[in-house]
């Protein structure tokens, strides 16, 4: 048994996947609900912030772009995560 192989942590490329995406939705989910209760709170419209994300990107500032554009990134960063770890 190699060094390396020693340390890995014995987790399949399938279930570092799945894992990860749920870790990413989970996140991006939470972030989103999280948003969009405290711009109603404050009494503002929650899509301005969706708007944001697609502009910041170069796309057509829409909201469902701009939430796209998020849970895309949150799901790539969960997936790295969870193989990083």
């Amino acid at each position: 048994m190699s060094f390396s192989s020693a340390q890995r942590s014995g987790n399949s490329i399938k279930e570092t996947l799945f894992k990860g995406s749920l870790i990413g939705i989970s996140g991006g989910l939470a972030e989103v609900v999280f948003i969009w209760a405290t711009m109603a709170v404050s009494g503002r419209d929650p899509a301005i912030i969706a708007r944001a994300v697609a502009a910041a990107v170069h796309l057509e500032p829409s909201a469902i772009l701009g939430v796209g554009v998020h849970m895309g990134l949150a799901l790539l960063l969960g997936i790295g995560l969870m193989g990083a770890w």
